[in-house]
């Protein structure tokens, strides 16, 4: 993207850019490079308080959707502004030609007509399209002994019964007119109802499971399952698909596509994509004759090469500054015979002025390595005399000294 597109060490770079993009969006700390234009940092600011928003929004949905509190309608009753004015998607219902229906349709016409369509033949079924995973009913109206009965043997707990009854009605018990039991019974109900024998009837049968005797709860916990991760396991699998699909996209323009380019020599400019297409391109026979040689020497083992001609001392290599010493007495040696040096090497000519310079070269060595040794043995000398003996009591060596000084003292 720059005039100076396959400098990749300092260029910011397209696959520069999405790197950056990738590792901000993921919180990844992976080594990437800066923008150098001020709208380039500026971008990258706004790609990270975008990212920050979106991760953060969705990480908080998440938590309120799947791990939150889910809650009931709340209705107050039968005047509640949501049975009266419903608004969109809001479902409720009772059964066809019930007292509930009837009271309904003579007080509020409007709502009986928004209801009608959701009514259902019986109890159950309204109970049932209650429970279903959509449900097809937000709320369900009928009788209160019915809903209360409907909630108590509910064994997973999700029924509630909200509001205050209304149009309130007693139940009685149907005999033939002139029937001689209907006095018996009337005093036995009258008898029950005050001995308080009625309300243990409906303790026995309205509160026979947990559910009847639990404190109802607006809200209820949900717990997060693996089903709540499986939107991940299938985005790494379009993910994984995708890139099969992508390294075969590659391999399809590199064998196809790109050979057909180059024949037709047109568009060959690609550095704004990608520099390795570009450079496909446009090299020329030679070149990629010369990169496949590299490829090959890099794969094949490289022999031993050759040493150079005697060079300098001083213009050797660190590896190569080596003194060998050879302990086995020379062989007198043919004239005209040539001379192998050690190690197998290949006989060489000698150079005769090189050899000289190398030769004094060495010779100053050696002469400063002596002084070097003798101010050394000298300094020696003086701490011998000083302590005399070591801390065992065993006398301190005698110091040496080379021929040379002995001859100079």
């Amino acid at each position: 993207m720059t005039p100076h597109g396959r400098n990749r060490m300092k260029i910011f770079s397209y696959s520069s850019a999405l790197n950056l993009c990738y590792a901000i969006l993921f919180g990844r700390t992976v080594s990437s490079k800066t923008p150098k234009c001020c709208t380039g940092r500026f971008l990258m600011n706004l790609w990270a308080i975008f990212c920050l928003l979106v991760l953060s929004s969705y990480t908080a949905n998440l938590a309120a959707v799947m791990v939150g509190d889910k809650t009931f309608e709340e209705l107050s009753g039968i005047h509640d502004p949501k049975l009266h004015h419903p608004s969109q998607g809001f479902r409720f219902g009772t059964v066809w030609e019930s007292s509930a229906e009837e009271y309904i349709k003579k007080s509020f016409p409007e709502m009986h007509e928004y209801m009608r369509r959701y009514n259902v033949p019986t109890t159950p079924d309204g109970v049932t399209m209650l429970k279903t995973e959509p449900a097809k009913l937000n709320a369900f109206i009928m009788d209160k002994s019915l809903l209360d009965y409907e909630v108590s043997i509910d064994s997973d707990c999700k029924l509630l019964t909200v509001g205050k009854p209304f149009a309130i009605e007693g139940y009685g018990i149907g005999l033939p007119q002139n029937s001689p039991l209907t006095s018996n019974v009337s005093e036995f109900i009258s008898r029950y109802k005050s001995s308080g024998f009625i309300d243990l009837l409906h303790d026995k049968w309205y509160k026979m499971v947990p559910c009847g005797k639990r404190v109802f709860a607006v809200t209820e916990t949900l717990q997060m399952g693996i089903y709540h991760f499986s939107g991940l396991f299938v985005l790494l699998c379009i993910g994984l698909s995708g890139s099969l699909l992508t390294s075969l996209g590659e391999h399809v323009f590199y064998r196809l596509v790109l050979p057909r380019i180059r024949r037709k020599k047109k568009f060959n400019y690609w550095l704004h994509t990608s520099q390795k297409i570009h450079r496909a391109l446009n090299m020329g026979t030679e070149e990629r004759k010369s990169q496949q040689l590299k490829l090959e020497q890099r794969c094949e083992p490289q022999p031993r090469s050759a040493p150079a001609a005697a060079q300098p001392w001083s213009a050797l290599r660190k590896e190569e500054r080596r003194v060998r010493f050879q302990l086995d007495r020379a062989r007198p040696e043919a004239e005209g015979s040539p001379r192998h040096p050690g190690n197998g090497r290949p006989p060489q000519p000698l150079d005769r002025a090189a050899s000289e310079n190398e030769l004094r070269e060495l010779e100053e060595k050696i002469q400063e390595m002596r002084e070097q040794l003798r101010a050394a043995l000298l300094r020696k000398s003086e701490l011998v005399s000083v302590l005399g003996t070591t801390k065992g009591g065993r006398p301190l060596p005698a110091p040496l000294a080379t021929e040379e000084d002995r001859d100079e003292r």
